[in-house]
């Protein structure tokens, strides 16, 4: 492993990450690790030894709370926006949840997620049964029109189920990142998994990202919750 690159690549995802607005935690920089530009695999080692290097050089600082950054003072300011962003999400979830209960009579719908970091509103992806993406898209175009679900919401992208390689348009850093951060709130027969499959590009960009954490993390399935 050429130690520059590694070096590299990790200033590199420090600095693309504290763009969004989203500091890092040592945890998250090994999976959100930028790897591009690599070559070879990595080593956990290899890397470990890098951050302590990094750190002990002072090219990166890390916070008590274990979130890397730059700047001590703007990675604090960041820190309590992403906490603050957080809560949010959260309570759009809950709320987003509340609404895709509803799309349970669009038998055409197999999975409803939101894009993290996107402004006030959230921008929703939507995939759904071979031929019917287009009806879908225009029923809930007017679902929207007529703030049946409030104004918190809107339609980013429908496709269908047999278009999943096409579900991004041009392969890159950002897309594969937007990929990974969907928040699936629906997701029938592991679409979403599905769609992981079907864009494995995204693992020459972040290989390092756990590919078991696709399944532990995010299989939410709105039909399987427990009514109380």
């Amino acid at each position: 492993m050429d130690i520059d690159v590694l070096e590299k690549s990790i200033l590199k995802t420090v600095k693309y990450n504290l763009a969004k607005n989203n500091p890092l935690t040592l945890k998250e920089l090994n999976d959100f690790l930028i790897t591009d530009d690599f070559d070879e695999s990595i080593k956990s080692k290899d890397l470990e030894n890098c951050i302590k290097k990094l750190i002990l050089s002072k090219k990166i600082i890390l916070s008590d709370d274990n979130y890397v950054g730059f700047d001590e003072v703007e990675l604090r300011t960041l820190v309590g926006v992403r906490i603050k962003a957080g809560a949010k999400l959260r309570r759009d979830i809950k709320d987003l949840k509340k609404i895709v209960k509803r799309w349970r009579i669009i038998k055409s719908i197999l999975f409803v997620g939101m894009e993290v970091g996107k402004g006030e509103r959230g921008e929703l992806f939507v995939i759904a049964r071979n031929d019917k993406s287009q009806k879908v898209r225009r029923l809930l175009s007017l679902y929207f029109k007529l703030k049946l679900f409030g104004p918190k919401f809107k339609i980013n992208k429908v496709i269908a189920v047999n278009d999943l390689k096409k579900f991004i348009e041009t392969k890159n850093i950002d897309s594969a990142y937007q990929i990974l951060k969907i928040v699936p709130v629906l997701n029938v027969n592991s679409t979403y998994e599905k769609l992981i499959h079907q864009n494995m590009w995204i693992f020459e960009i972040f290989s390092n990202y756990p590919f078991e954490k696709i399944s532990e993390n995010y299989r939410i399935e709105v039909k399987k919750e427990k009514r109380s």
